[in-house]
């Protein structure tokens, strides 16, 4: 899918602000780097959590990624979703209501099944969401199980 080539006549083109192709793919870039800097310094410091940090490393690839197709959205938040269903129970307040949120929302989604739903969802960024709720949760629970131990 191109600006320059719709898939369809009926979409407006809506330009809150333009920036330069360039610019936006190395923004996306050191952003990327950055991300990804920080899931090797997570990953040197949470050596004994190996479970909770896997689980931010596959939300931390969704949101590292350029352009993510919803099957493999889905896939990779399976190991999410199986990690934060076995520690719920030891999860934090807060990153139990996000993880539970996240869970919600992705169960809600297949159940819209009208088109414009659907596309709604898709402009207000559901599934960007429902990963950075996952990756919020997950991250919560590192930091807890941290502090705990020192």
């Amino acid at each position: 899918m191109s600006q320059k080539t719709p898939p369809r006549g009926t979409f407006w083109d809506i330009n809150i602000v333009a920036f330069p192709p360039q610019d936006v793919t190395l923004l996306w870039m050191g952003l990327a780097a950055v991300g990804y800097a920080l899931l090797l310094l997570a990953a040197g410091r949470f050596r004994n959590q190996d479970l909770v940090l896997y689980s931010v490393a596959f939300c931390a690839l969704l949101l590292l990624q350029p352009y993510s197709q919803k099957q493999s959205a889905l896939v990779l938040l399976v190991w999410p979703a199986i990690a934060g269903a076995a520690r719920a129970g030891s999860m934090p307040k807060g990153a139990k209501t996000a993880f539970y949120c996240a869970a919600g929302l992705s169960a809600l989604q297949p159940l819209l099944a009208d088109a414009a739903v659907q596309r709604w969802l898709q402009v207000v960024g559901m599934d960007a969401l429902i990963v950075m709720l996952a990756c919020f949760a997950f991250s919560m629970t590192l930091l807890r199980e941290s502090n705990a131990q020192q």
